[in-house]
């Protein structure tokens, strides 16, 4: 909607959105790309956008629209007083406005839409209120004309299938087998017979053309196929075709969980995770050289079996270039595969349907797993390989966590050593793996399953929205009082020139903007913080017990509910600050304070801290290093002359 007058483009535009029932405003011509249009019509026979702008404003994103990507027979321009006569009103003739506007209000006219609709503004034609503007009646009589011209274009339009639909992703590494599983040469064949298939089995053989399988396509798109950015270009695809069955062949690892329930969402997708059975899905516990444990929920002969398939790939064969002629393949493999250091196979479902399907369990929406070994098959490694495969693990984790010094000679000898014996174990690991027909067999029937249910699982996800009955949970801690930790801080700078420096070169001590009052807005997240010049001063000061990447967020409730709002008393023992990051490390005690103590469980982290200070572009995370930093002269540890005793409360933090 177009005006001489934002104004008055705004008066029309709210008018057109109420009878029209239109659900999307805007008044910026930016805010309008190719999603947001697709997305508009997932709104139930409510879509479409309503856009309201200026004569002179820049309409390059709607050209864009038009030109590359067809558009213009679903846009409609209505100009309001843009005639001649208008401007010839408002505008002296012959000056250089009156010369802009006019060819303006002519290239609006020029553009190629479905219609477009003048509406004249004069005050001699129109009925006008005591304040200038166009009296309701004038407004409602020009709308009603608009409607039923737009009702008969949009009858016109092809209808639009606002079933939902689904999102086939592999939470998975390089090699996991998920290409064979997806291959698209009959997938459409095979999956519509199963559904059929499985409706007569459940209504006694009963014919009907409106199953839920009826006209939904199946759509594959590998990862390194794909121009550009995947995600983004799988939500456009799913929002052209919200009931299609979408299987995106890609390793989705944590890092994409997100994005993955974002798509979902804006697609009416119901996720489905794909992982391998328990033969492969089995924890696998690592302890460095420095005693840190770290946990991954796939067992070692599952990370050999991956790395074996990269390596014996053709030259060549992979879109994504990653064969046995990359020279640090095996590597990759580990690299992908570190990527969900931190979670237990135990808890791997529930936290990924937490991240992409918060509100659905496994009940609700079983995951699919598929065979990745033999059934009865003996997975015992050789002891040589094993051993090799924990030492390529330990080097990547220090890589990742920064806790030592990698040489690019220490990554090619690892390299050497896994080929090495990868080739020489690889009639062993070959024998052990499920053949490729028997777990694509068990696939797509399991997917064929999850398709038939599609309409009820959305139905039910859509009642439980906004219901309020759950909340996501980020964190779980032990609030304590921040004027108290940074007394603390200020009494230990007082003798301390270490720590007087540290602070004064990175904005002073922050004591004066503490609130008095350190209950917490649980309903906040847990990184308000103050900002100042040297970096940022946490103010809502806390013992992190649990994250949401650590627990399921049912073991979450099962572990901490009983003690939400407890009484805790913390002792606070020694301050470390690093270049980055500074924490008071703490005494977490066995048991809550009370008539009735209650049992604590160990936290999370190995490192128990009050994180208060971290520099820009660091995180309040990166305070978990600091113990080891320490270790390595990275870091200063400052001892307090005596343990001080803080008191807090244990809560949840909601996202």
């Amino acid at each position: 909607v177009v005006s001489l007058a934002k104004e008055m483009s705004a008066i029309y535009s709210n008018a057109l959105s109420v009878e029209l029932g239109v659900q999307q405003r805007c008044s910026d011509m930016q805010l309008i790309d190719e999603a947001s249009i697709l997305s508009s019509l997932q709104e139930d026979g409510r879509g479409g956008i309503i856009c309201n702008v200026q004569l002179d404003e820049n309409k390059k994103p709607l050209l864009a629209l038009i030109k590359t990507n067809n558009y213009n027979e679903a846009i409609h321009i209505v100009l309001v007083g843009c005639g001649q006569s208008d401007i010839d009103s408002r505008y002296e003739s012959e000056t250089k406005d009156h010369k802009r506007i006019s060819g303006l209000a002519k290239s609006w006219k020029r553009l190629k839409c479905k219609y477009i609709h003048d509406i004249p503004n004069l005050p001699e034609l129109m009925d006008l209120d005591d304040d200038g503007t166009p009296s309701q009646v004038w407004i409602c009589l020009r709308v009603k004309e608009l409607v039923d011209k737009f009702t008969v274009a949009s009858n016109a339009l092809p209808s639009q299938d606002t079933r939902p639909g689904l999102l086939v992703f592999f939470p998975g590494i390089p090699g996991c087998g998920k290409s064979s599983l997806c291959d698209n040469s009959n997938i459409q064949e095979v999956l519509t017979k199963k559904c059929s298939k499985i409706w007569n089995s459940r209504n006694n053989n009963l014919a009907s053309i409106e199953t839920p399988f009826k006209d939904r396509q199946i759509i594959v798109f590998e990862g390194d196929k794909i121009e550009g950015k995947y995600w983004p270009h799988i939500l456009k695809r799913r929002l052209e075709q919200s009931s299609s069955v979408t299987i995106t062949d890609k390793n989705s690892t944590p890092n994409a969980w997100d994005i993955i329930k974002e798509v979902s969402e804006k697609s009416k997708a119901v996720p489905l995770p794909i992982l391998p059975d328990a033969t492969a899905l089995s924890t696998t516990i690592v302890t460095s050289k420095t005693h840190a444990q770290s946990c991954y929920p796939f067992s070692l002969q599952y990370l050999a079996m991956c790395m074996l398939r990269v390596l014996t790939r053709p030259a060549g064969s992979h879109n994504g270039k990653l064969d046995g002629e990359t020279v640090n393949a095996c590597m990759i493999v580990v690299k992908f595969y570190s990527l969900y250091r931190g979670i237990s196979a135990d808890d791997m479902s529930s936290l990924i349907l937490d991240r992409v399907a918060f509100n659905y369990t496994e009940e609700d929406c079983p995951i699919v797993t598929v065979p990745f070994f033999k059934d009865g098959c003996d997975l015992e490694l050789p002891s040589d390989l094993r051993d090799c495969l924990l030492d390529a693990l330990h080097l990547q984790y220090v890589i990742d966590t920064k806790t030592g010094e990698v040489k690019e000679d220490d990554l090619v000898a690892m390299e050497t050593r896994l080929r090495k014996l990868l080739i020489l174990h690889q009639v062993r690991l070959k024998s052990m793996s499920a053949p490729v027909d028997d777990s694509r067999e068990k696939f797509l029937s399991q997917i064929a399953a999850r398709v038939m249910d599609i309409d009820n699982i959305f139905q039910m996800k859509n009642a439980l929205r906004g219901t309020g009955l759950q909340q996501f949970i980020e964190i779980v801690s032990i609030d304590v009082d921040a004027k108290k930790i940074y007394d603390i801080l200020s009494k230990l700078a007082l003798h301390n020139v270490d720590v007087v420096n540290f602070f004064n070169s990175r904005g002073g001590l922050p004591m004066a903007k503490c609130s008095d009052d350190y209950t917490v807005q649980r309903e906040e997240t847990a990184d308000q913080v103050l900002k100042e010049g040297g970096g940022t001063f946490v103010e809502k000061t806390h013992v992190t017990m649990a994250h949401f990447s650590q627990l399921s967020q049912q073991k979450f409730r099962d572990t901490y509910g009983h003690l939400d709002g407890s009484s805790v008393s913390v002792s606070v023992t020694d301050l470390i600050i690093g270049e980055t990051v500074s924490a008071f490390s703490v005494i977490v005690p066995k048991k809550t304070h009370g008539e009735t103590p209650l049992d604590i469980p160990p936290l999370q982290n190995a490192y128990s801290h009050i994180t208060i200070w971290f520099g820009k572009g660091e995180s309040a995370a990166r305070s978990n290093d600091l113990p080891t930093m320490v270790e390595r002269g990275e870091a200063k540890r400052v001892m307090l002359e005596e343990g001080v005793q803080v008191s807090g409360k244990i809560g949840y933090w909601f996202i």
